[in-house]
């Protein structure tokens, strides 16, 4: 169960990442991962 707690606070932490540099992505690789159904894009 350890490790799952591990993976999870380490997709937490990816996430809050991806999430604090959305704003520097391009128009075009938003659209996409829009397409993709990540709704925070």
């Amino acid at each position: 169960m350890e490790g799952e707690a591990t993976l999870v606070s380490e997709l937490g932490v990816w996430v809050s990442n991806v999430e604090a540099r959305q704003d520097k992505r391009m128009v075009v690789q938003r659209a996409a991962l829009v397409e993709l159904g990540v709704d925070w894009a």
